[in-house]
């Protein structure tokens, strides 16, 4: 539910001859016509976003998952197990060119589009999950043995690969549309007074700057549409908002290097 601001506005009376329909019409002169003030354009209010998405979280899982789920706890979960995908090929590559590196990224995780809204104006348009290693190999057709209709008929997937990071990316409208640092630097806020770590700033080897935090169970990291310098990504990252966490430290910076290659 959105909600009003209401800004107060302190009126000095040199005369008791001042009544209300007075006060009503000095408030109405102060405010263009409208008793209600609008938010500043540099502040956004997430409390609401952030209570509900860091809902999922626990003190070593997130989502229902930990670090010893594996493609298998997301094919046998409600809320994603019939949404995700492999967008690879299945294909192995010899990683000799950025291609190469798309491949490896590609095949080694599984994405749901499932919607999930979260508040009027904030919602998850897409969660991957990310692996270490390959987890779909195509294979001759005819040969399918996989009993999950949603996967691909040629392709074999390694069903106990243990997950190595979950990703959200978040789609603003309303209100929140723009203010993806504002609400960025909110949830760092959260993270750290929650789970008593503390945010600082990552440079990939692409020059993706990123916030990173972290304590002896979870990793999070944040990525929004100033980590890209436009030198590199141009205006390809647009709008970008995604939140990263990991079951080690290590992970995440490992697998950015990767996923934002800029190839």
């Amino acid at each position: 539910m959105k909600k009003a601001v209401f800004i107060g506005v302190v009126i000095l009376f040199t005369s008791t001859s001042c009544y209300l329909p007075e006060i009503r019409e000095k408030l109405s002169i102060l405010v263009g016509g409208n008793t209600r003030v609008k938010p500043s354009s540099d502040y956004y209010d997430a409390s609401a976003f952030i209570n509900r998405f860091f809902s999922r979280a626990g003190n070593n899982s997130f989502d229902g998952f930990t670090a010893i789920s594996t493609l298998q706890s997301i094919v046998d979960n409600e809320t994603y197990g019939y949404s995700v995908v492999c967008p690879g090929d299945g294909m192995i590559s010899h990683y000799e060119s950025g291609a190469d590196v798309w491949n490896y990224v590609t095949n080694t995780e599984v994405v749901s589009d499932y919607l999930q809204q979260l508040t009027d104006e904030i919602s998850i348009n897409e969660v991957t999950f990310h692996f270490m290693n390959r987890i779909c190999k195509a294979v001759p057709d005819g040969s399918f043995w996989s009993t999950n209709h949603f996967w691909s008929p040629n392709m074999r997937y390694k069903y106990d690969e243990k997950i190595s990071i979950i990703s959200y990316r978040f789609n603003l409208e309303g209100n929140a549309k723009g203010n993806e640092e504002i609400i960025a630097n909110q949830m760092k806020t959260y993270l750290e007074t929650t789970y008593n770590v503390k945010f600082s700033h990552e440079l990939s080897n692409w020059g993706v700057d990123y916030n990173f935090a972290s304590n002896d169970k979870m990793s999070f990291a944040i990525v929004t549409t100033r980590s890209f310098p436009d030198e590199v990504f141009g205006s390809y990252y647009n709008k970008r908002f995604e939140f990263f966490v990991a079951f080690n430290k290590k992970s995440i910076g490992n697998r950015l290097h990767y996923y934002f290659s800029g190839d």
